[in-house]
């Protein structure tokens, strides 16, 4: 499982910021949709089930990246209780960076989750990724053309480093 952050890959945590518009369905609107958008973005190595309890978490969770990424967007320090639920997630399956290499030997960074379930490994990448972000690459994120929940890096597509 990898995560933070971007070395020309899709950013987690823009993604689960997104707003479902534009044809991208709302993977937190039901627990199915969730399971199955933390399995395809290699956020649980397997199946998974999640409860409304779960569900309602990783709710929070989306609100409270929305709002930390809007606070370095809008150049303000997020709401406290968005930093207490982002910290909360990352301290329930503490992790550690580790080089990723692909078949061309080139190495990016990812990240291991130590601890916990599956789901809180997942919670855990994505807070994670949103504090690699905003502190790493906080200067090239903007919102969407729409504003909104749309989070996105200068020079670049749907929360991507690079076109994919």
């Amino acid at each position: 499982m990898t995560g933070p952050c971007l070395d020309d890959r899709i950013a987690v945590s823009l993604l689960f910021a997104d707003t479902p518009d534009d044809g991208f369905p709302d993977y937190a609107a039901a627990a199915d949709a969730l399971e199955a958008w933390l399995s395809e973005q290699g956020l649980v190595e397997v199946p998974v089930e999640v409860s409304g309890a779960e569900l309602s978490r990783f709710l929070r969770l989306r609100d409270a990246v929305r709002e930390i990424l809007g606070a370095r967007v809008d150049g303000r320090a997020p709401d406290g209780s968005a930093v207490r639920i982002v910290e909360a997630a990352a301290l329930a399956a503490p992790g550690t960076p580790i080089g990723v290499w692909d078949g061309d030997g080139r190495v990016t960074r990812g990240w291991r989750s130590t601890g916990g379930d599956p789901l809180d490994r997942a919670a855990a990448t994505i807070a994670a990724d949103v504090v690699d972000l905003v502190v790493d690459h906080g200067d090239r994120l903007r919102r969407g053309a729409a504003g909104g929940t749309r989070f996105v890096l200068d020079g670049t597509g749907r929360g991507s480093a690079a076109a994919a």
